[in-house]
């Protein structure tokens, strides 16, 4: 019985912090999906014009076009994002409640154990559970705001 509590904790920790740890992973992993296609074709421009040698009619034509291109990008797509300190305290605050109901049902299961209510606490946990791993993963991508396109002065 000791052990069975012991590995409650576990699965607690996991089904809180594993979903985390993915969302935290999928945004570092995702960041070059979401730069704008303007700004990845700009460091794509820039990079050819290092790669061309100084003087030449080829280094000369990428500098003028690297120049216009940038001018030309809207100066809302170069902000960063910023992150949203509401949304990363509710996902802590929810992956708490996640690790906290998993221990509960988990211990449900537990004394349920040889009685005809065990496989209704394992089906009802292991939904419970998939909900509560989907819904924290879906949290941890809420950290960031998009940037706000700036309103120009010429408008």
């Amino acid at each position: 019985m000791e052990s069975a509590l012991q590995s409650g904790w576990l699965v607690a920790i996991a089904v809180a912090v594993i979903p985390a740890l993915f969302g935290v992973v999928g945004n570092m992993i995702s960041r070059e999906a979401r730069t704008p296609r303007d700004i990845r074709n700009l460091g794509h421009l820039a990079d050819s014009l290092s790669k061309a040698p100084v003087g030449s009619e080829a280094h000369d034509a990428l500098s003028a076009l690297v120049a216009e291109y940038a001018r030309r990008v809207h100066p809302g797509l170069i902000q960063p994002r910023k992150l949203n300190k509401t949304n990363v305290a509710l996902t802590v605050f929810i992956i708490l409640v996640s690790g906290a109901a998993i221990l509960g049902l988990f211990n449900w299961i537990v004394a349920t154990n040889g009685t005809g209510w065990s496989v209704l606490a394992i089906v009802v946990t292991v939904l419970i559970g998939l909900f509560l791993f989907l819904l924290n993963i879906a949290a941890v991508t809420t950290w960031y705001n998009e940037p706000s396109a700036r309103k120009s002065a010429d408008k």
